[in-house]
């Protein structure tokens, strides 16, 4: 994942027109993900998340998982977001990567955005009670809100505070290492 994380943010910052689609060229933005089933197949616990997300007082790009829209529809949430909150369709790989590495912060349930995030040096809020990362936690550059969505507020947000990459989880040196003993056995 750091690998491919280190050859393709600068792709992704020479292609991508992501920003500039949605605005956000010099605007500071919170990134929301949502995507597992323990957020989204539960209707009092995504309720609660999106009246949460509701009240923030920031701007906030929310690339919306097909599974999440069509829950976010059958609840009748999508228009009551507010109009800090741009929804978009899912992006691409490169898309995500720079809305990650612009956002302020992260808001997420997904493990692997957790890890590009860090590496990308931008805090993240995990939207779930456990994380497969302790170590992003204890590091500082995670938060984990547990069940009580009422924790989202926009200071929070704001306070999130940037911690550099550790190499916890490699040096994006793996796919070298790889090839290099690979080439050893033949």
């Amino acid at each position: 994942m750091r690998d491919a994380q280190l050859q393709f943010f600068p792709v992704a910052q020479r292609q991508s027109s992501i920003l500039k689609q949605v605005g956000l060229e010099r605007r500071p933005y919170a990134l929301l993900t949502v995507h597992r089933p323990e957020t989204v197949d539960c209707n009092e616990r995504l309720e609660q998340l999106m009246a949460a997300i509701a009240r923030l007082d920031v701007r906030i790009v929310f690339p919306v998982h097909p599974r999440t829209r069509n829950r976010l529809g059958d609840l009748g949430l999508l228009g009551s977001l507010g109009s800090h909150v741009t929804v978009l369709p899912p992006v691409g790989y490169l898309d995500m990567l720079l809305l990650q590495g612009r956002a302020r912060v992260v808001m997420t349930d997904s493990g692997g955005v957790q890890r590009e995030a860090h590496y990308l040096s931008v805090p993240t809020i995990i939207l779930r009670k456990e994380t497969e990362w302790p170590e992003l936690v204890e590091a500082g550059a995670s938060r984990l809100v547990g069940e009580d969505f009422t924790q989202l507020n926009t200071e929070l947000l704001l306070s999130a505070r940037t911690v550099p990459p550790c190499t916890l989880f490699g040096s994006g040196e793996a796919s070298r290492k790889i090839a290099r003993l690979l080439n050893g056995l033949a």
